[in-house]
C-alpha cells in the first residue's frame, strides 16, 4: 500500500516568503521503514534477489523501481556496518583464542579467497 503525503504551502506576501510543512522524521525519500525494512529482510535474512523482490512488491501494489530497490540496499547503510564491527569485537572479547583460516576459489578465471574467524566452541557435553 502506497501512502500519499500531502504537505501544506504557505507563502507570506509580506515576507515574499513560502513556507512549506515537513515530513514525518522516519521518511527518508519515497518510502517509509516498513517498506524499507521489508526489504533489507528479503534480501539479506530470506536470500532474496532484487529482481524478486521488485516482482514480490509489484504484485501486492507497491509501485516502487529496481533502482530505488538498489539505492535501499546499498546507501546509508553504514549502521549496519557499525553492528557488524561491535559484534566481531565483542566476538574476540568473548573467548581466550581465535583460530583464522582461509580458502581459495577460482570465479570466472580470477583467484580469490575467503578469510574465516573463528572461535572455540561455546556448547558444553554432559559427558565432558
Amino acid at each position: 500500500m502506497n501512502t500519499n503525503y500531502r504537505i501544506e504551502i504557505f507563502y507570506s506576501p509580506s515576507e515574499h516568503k513560502t513556507y512549506s510543512g515537513e515530513l514525518p522524521g522516519s521518511i527518508k525519500g519515497e518510502f517509509g521503514l516498513g517498506i524499507k525494512s521489508l526489504i533489507i529482510t528479503h534480501n539479506h535474512v530470506a536470500n532474496v534477489s532484487e529482481p524478486k523482490i521488485h516482482e514480490f512488491l509489484e504484485n501486492i501494489g507497491v509501485h516502487i523501481s529496481k533502482a530505488t530497490i538498489s539505492r535501499i540496499l546499498t546507501k546509508d547503510i553504514d549502521i549496519f556496518h557499525q553492528e557488524k564491527a561491535d559484534i566481531f569485537l565483542e566476538g574476540l572479547k568473548a573467548t581466550p583464542y581465535q583460530q583464522i583460516d582461509d580458502t581459495g576459489a577460482r570465479v570466472n578465471g580470477v583467484n580469490y579467497y575467503t578469510e574465516i574467524l573463528c572461535n572455540p566452541p561455546t556448547f558444553h557435553s554432559k559427558f565432558s
